[in-house]
């Protein structure tokens, strides 16, 4: 399955990000105002794809100043400072619509195949990892690339928000 990473931030867009043709754009507008921009820092999946998104603009987080906080919570607690300090992040849709009504934030910026984000099972090899049960990770990555499961994935919403699509593994 698969959703998108998403920018979000204040409604009010004082970097105007939610005008930008692309994700590289919206960050170097960010990082132009200097406005407030609240990373995860905690080396999860979405705070690494934040960090290749600094990248490809070739700003290093680590100099980015004062305006660039890193918090190291979850997503969850990430969003929360960002509603407080009236900021931007990266967040997961799924994340997001699920604190979707406890928030002001707004999604400014989405799209693009840099925020693809894939969701994957992976079964580990039981003779490098003998004490995991290999047999039930094989019974639940059948199920879930199953068709039945795939039904339910595409069924899943928050509200009217679908949070995943299904893909057994297929790039849309």
């Amino acid at each position: 399955m698969y959703n998108e990473f998403v920018l979000v931030g204040p409604p009010e867009d004082p970097a105007g990000i939610a005008h930008s043709s692309n994700s590289s754009l919206a960050l170097k507008a960010i990082a132009q105002n200097q406005s407030q921009f609240i990373s995860r820092n905690d080396n999860s999946g979405t705070h690494n794809k934040e960090r290749e998104l600094w990248a490809a603009i070739g700003q290093d987080p680590a100099a980015l100043g004062s305006w660039y906080l890193k918090v190291g919570k979850g997503m969850e607690e990430t969003l929360q400072i960002a509603e407080e300090k009236e900021a931007y992040t990266l967040s997961d849709e799924g994340t997001f619509y699920a604190l979707e009504d406890k928030l002001s934030l707004s999604i400014l910026y989405r799209g693009g195949e840099d925020l693809f984000n894939q969701y994957r099972v992976i079964v580990v090899n039981p003779a490098r990892h003998p004490s995991v049960n290999s047999q039930a990770a094989l019974q639940f990555a059948e199920w879930i690339t199953s068709e039945e499961a795939q039904v339910r994935i595409g069924g899943y919403r928050v509200r009217t928000h679908q949070l995943f699509t299904p893909n057994q593994d297929r790039r849309p």
